[in-house]
């Protein structure tokens, strides 16, 4: 019987150990199943978004799909003036051309069919010429009008010459000379195309010279220590409006030289302004003092200390829409002349 039991108990042994292995194996069958399961992560395999960063947070301006503007910055807002390929041409008022920026206003005096000249006399010479245009390579021909650009001193004289012919626009700006101002040989008209405001002073002579030439002057103003304008060898004029004072010598006037005469003027409008400054002289609006012929349609003459018109020879014609008005009773010379004048609308003294 004890041998039995022993004998059993071996049995129960050895079937307990047959079992241990496949418990074993199931336990690590489990373990290789969960491995199989599971993907292990690597940074290559799921990338960090540098925006998931709280401590670096993301510049959308990184962003290539959605590039920054500059004109976004607040700081360095961008001025659509600042964009060199629409610059404004110049600014037209009433006709008038100005100039596209102030550089040009500080080196140019002149244009003429929209090319800069630094002097007035080198813009009068270009009239009337031919040129090249720089950018086509074709040949072009000036046209006769000129515009101011700006505010102008001159040294000496400006010459229109014989033969051209100039449409000065002064553009509201003005032309001042210690000479004479503009000494006119061809044939020129003076405008004001933007208010009228444009001037033409002379400190230390007259304002113009019309020597032989042509002159129609239709608004602006003169202003000139001696004659606003004085007429020489046959010059021609016709007045239709405009400013002029004078403020040492006739507002209008003649040379009584021999043969410096000859002069036909004709005024149809404007205001006329003398006073006189020399002792023993008088003003005066209109001084015809050679073969002339001066027909005076119209007009306001304002003569301080003088007279309005004073003929010495020629022909003189006044309508009766001309007003003079005079002030004072004194009398002396006038122009060139050693003859004494009164104090008169019109004094006949031949």
């Amino acid at each position: 019987m004890k041998t039995k039991r022993i004998l059993a108990l071996l049995v129960v042994l050895i079937m307990v150990f047959q079992l241990m292995p496949a418990a074993f194996a199931e336990e690590t069958g489990e373990g290789e199943r969960l491995n199989d399961q599971t993907t292990e992560v690597t940074p290559a395999d799921d990338p960090v978004d540098p925006a998931d960063d709280p401590e670096d947070p993301v510049d959308p301006a990184d962003d290539p799909e959605d590039p920054v503007d500059p004109a976004d910055d607040p700081e360095d807002p961008v001025d659509p003036a600042d964009d060199p390929e629409d610059e404004p041409a110049g600014e037209t008022i009433d006709g008038s051309v100005k100039p596209a920026d102030d550089l040009n206003a500080v080196r140019y005096a002149a244009m003429v069919d929209g090319v800069y000249f630094s002097s007035l006399q080198d813009a009068i010479n270009a009239t009337g010429t031919e040129d090249v245009d720089e950018e086509t390579g074709e040949t072009f021909t000036y046209g006769s009008r000129i515009d101011l650009v700006r505010t102008i001193s001159i040294t000496g004289s400006v010459t229109v010459p014989a033969g051209k012919t100039v449409l000065l626009n002064l553009a509201g700006y003005s032309i001042t000379a210690s000479d004479t101002a503009i000494v006119d040989k061809g044939r020129l008209t003076i405008v004001d195309y933007a208010n009228g405001s444009g001037k033409i002073t002379s400190t230390g002579n007259c304002g113009i010279s019309v020597a032989g030439g042509e002159l129609t002057f239709t608004s602006g103003s003169v202003e000139a220590q001696e004659m606003a304008i004085l007429f020489i060898d046959g010059g021609k004029a016709t007045i239709d409006g405009g400013t002029f004072t004078a403020h040492d010598n006739a507002v209008l006037g003649s040379n009584g030289s021999s043969g410096r005469g000859g002069n036909t003027v004709t005024v149809n409008g404007g205001t006329f302004n003398g006073t006189i400054q020399t002792s023993g002289y008088v003003a005066c609006g209109i001084y015809a003092a050679n073969d002339d012929t001066w027909n005076i349609n119209a007009g306001t003459f304002n003569i301080t200390n003088g007279a309005g018109i004073v003929a010495r020879a020629g022909k003189i014609t006044v309508k009766d829409g001309v007003v003079i008005n005079t002030t004072d009773t004194a009398t002396g010379r006038v122009g060139d002349s050693r003859a004494v004048a009164p104090c008169a609308a019109t004094v006949f003294d031949a």
